[in-house]
């Protein structure tokens, strides 16, 4: 087992590492590692491996250079990290200007990189650092000028952050498997102190072993990528990165516990050549198969509830099955199967522009996603909805249930201006998710009348935090609130997991109506201390054309009742008695309310205290729009709003 005292020092501190008595040298640690085939393949490049020097290549000649065939290798392009043209991109990266996330100025590191830097302690800016895609350009650039300056800054930055970066470092909050000295590969998932990911999570490990062999496969040629450097990186991917995604899956969050068995995948197709290669890759097929049949269900929907790292994920199961192949092994049947009942679901519930929900990081077009899949899949109404209508056929179907992930669409057409609605009652699932179940979101002629407020910061502390908890929360949502209290993700005792078997919701399809229901039952407040119920129906009245919305709340004694209403931000709201609209430049939406109960409608935008009315279109993007608060108090109420969409 190869030992990482050699690997954690500079480069003077690694000449003299092999100098203690007994100790091996870190060429002797690499090759340890070797099976028979990488040992007879060094061999017949270099002669004995006593001949193989510090400063030689031989390493990366045998091991970097058959990386350039990979998939990941001939589709990089400059990745994470600001916009520009590969050159401008460059110089930043060369200045140690670095860009992530959107929505922060450029920071300025110096170099060495402050690995620390957390711009308004936003703690997923220096996460995301530490999984080095914004050095990309770097490679790239080296590729198009072999200028050795810019492969040379991108290894004194990988050979830093492992020297800075050891397993069971400074500076982090450490959970292990195995701790070092314990006799046993050290094994463990290092934090940022106040926050929930870090430099060594199994989710950051997955993306350093796709970013490195990439990087690495790129700049394999040169002279920065001697034995010394190879070996300290490969060696940190096959031994720490390995154990730490074996030994922590991430099954809490679907994409995450996807995407390290990808990444395991890779290690044992990329490098076959070390010992490691048949559990990587046997141990990743299993974990890919895994999610294939539990999180993406039978019906097409997934468990993961933003739009963006479902489809994502889906794509990327969908590269595995193709790795597979073409690396001479059999893909398990789930894998197609389920991509294909995917690629379908994600084209039925996009909006009449090809768009996914804001659910969590959704919104965007997902037409080059859908195209990508259907050219595996051939399903020809996903062919007619990724092209936008050019090709393919028109789906079958107006209206959309599926009851697996509790998602529902009802629609008027397929066309660009028609009207489109999306329900969500069914449980947070197995990822990404609002405290928003019952929620619903409206788009008619392109422009979004009832919305989702989108996604601010990944910040959890000061009132970046703050904002951040409230668009997540129930309060910026298209459902209730009772006594000023909103919604549990789970109930006690239950967490992130995915759905086990097909809800129950009622949906029906009919000549006049299409309706479908659902009910939050995990109580209000932190711990769902207030005992009430919320039950919804959402109908598609087809010969009026109205959407009709009908809340219960059943529970002991008496409450009060907030359901809200989320207008975008560029939209006119106007309240008159009990009834309201919202008005956009091609669309308008009229909420007529009834209640046996005494109502009150208000509005709130852009108010910091009480916290309300905000939305983000894009990661670090705010601006104030209108929440709508239709309330009523009493014991068992029931509001009944009726939606009316009118062109302009």
């Amino acid at each position: 087992m190869i030992t990482r005292r050699a690997f954690i020092q500079g480069a003077a501190g690694l000449a003299a590492a092999t100098r203690v008595a007994g100790a091996s040298s870190p060429v002797d640690d690499f090759t340890a590692l070797l099976n028979a085939s990488g040992r007879r393949k060094l061999a017949a490049a270099a002669g004995p491996p006593e001949k193989l020097r510090a400063d030689g290549y031989e390493f990366a000649h045998v091991f970097l250079k058959s990386l350039t065939q990979e998939r990941l290798v001939k589709n990089q392009t400059p990745g994470e990290g600001g916009t520009g043209t590969l050159e401008e991109r460059t110089a930043e990266v060369m200045r140690n200007r670095i860009s992530l996330l959107g929505g922060y100025p450029v920071q300025d590191l110096g170099f060495p990189y402050d690995w620390f830097r957390a711009p308004q302690e936003d703690w997923q800016w220096p996460t995301h650092l530490a999984r080095h895609a914004y050095l990309m350009p770097l490679a790239l650039m080296y590729q198009a000028s072999g200028e050795e300056r810019y492969a040379q800054r991108l290894a004194d930055v990988l050979v830093d952050w492992v020297h800075k970066f050891p397993l069971g470092g400074a500076g982090l909050k450490w959970t292990w498997k195995t701790r070092p000295g314990a006799g046993a590969q050290a094994s463990g998932e290092g934090l940022f102190l106040t926050y929930v990911d870090g430099p060594w999570t199994a989710l950051s490990a997955h993306a350093r072993v796709q970013t490195w062999l990439g990087l690495l496969a790129l700049i394999a040629d040169a002279r920065a990528m001697n034995n010394q450097t190879t070996a300290l990186l490969l060696s940190s991917l096959l031994t720490d990165h390995r154990q730490v995604m074996l030994d922590f899956p991430r099954t809490g969050t679907a994409n995450q516990f996807l995407s390290v068995g990808t990444a395991l995948i890779r290690l044992g197709l990329w490098l076959p050549d070390f010992e490691c290669a048949e559990e990587c890759r046997r141990e990743g097929i299993r974990r890919v198969a895994q999610f294939a049949t539990e999180d993406v269900y039978p019906d097409g929907s997934v468990a993961e509830c933003s739009p963006n790292y479902g489809l994502g994920s889906v794509r990327g199961v969908l590269e595995t099955k193709k790795e597979l192949e073409e690396h001479g092994y059999t893909a398990p049947a789930i894998l197609g199967e389920r991509v294909r009942a995917a690629a379908h679901y994600y084209a039925t519930i996009a909006d009449p522009l090809g768009r996914s929900p804001r659910i969590a990081k959704g919104g965007d077009s997902i037409r080059a996603a859908l195209h990508e899949l259907n050219q595996s899949v051939a399903d020809a109404e996903v062919a007619w909805v990724a092209s936008g209508g050019t090709e393919g056929k028109r789906p079958a179907q107006l209206n959309y249930g599926y009851n697996w992930a509790g998602h529902f669409v009802m629609r008027s057409g397929w066309e660009p201006n028609d009207t489109w609605m999306f329900f969500e009652p069914g449980p947070r699932g197995a990822g990404h998710h609002d405290k928003a179940q019952l929620s619903l979101q409206l788009v008619s002629h392109g422009i979004a009348l009832l919305t989702d407020p989108g996604y601010y910061s990944y910040s959890s502390v000061g009132e970046e935090g703050r904002m951040a908890n409230y668009l997540a929360s129930t309060f910026a949502h298209n459902t209730a609130i009772v006594d000023g209290m909103g919604q549990r993700s789970f109930p006690t005792g239950k967490g992130r997991a995915p759905n086990s078997a097909a809800g129950e919701y009622h949906w029906s399809d009919g000549p006049e109506r299409c309706s479908a229901e659902g009910a939050y039952t995990y109580g209000y407040g932190e711990a769902g201390e207030i005992a009430v119920v919320h039950h919804r129906r959402i109908s598609l009245l087809k010969l009026s054309k109205m959407f009709l919305v009908e809340d219960q709340f059943t529970g002991e004694g008496s409450h009060k009742y907030e359901i809200l209403w989320q207008a975008p931000p560029d939209a006119q709201v106007a309240v008159k008695g009990r009834s309201v609209s919202v008005s956009t430049q091609r669309a308008q939406a009229t909420l007529e309310f009834e209640s046996s109960e005494s109502l009150s409608v208000t509005t709130l935008s852009g108010s910091r205290e009480p916290m309300g009315g905000w939305y983000s279109e894009h990661y670090g993007e705010l601006a104030p729009a209108n929440t709508i608060y239709v309330t009523s108090s009493g014991r068992e109420t029931t509001v009944t709003t009726r939606i009316r969409v009118t062109e302009r």
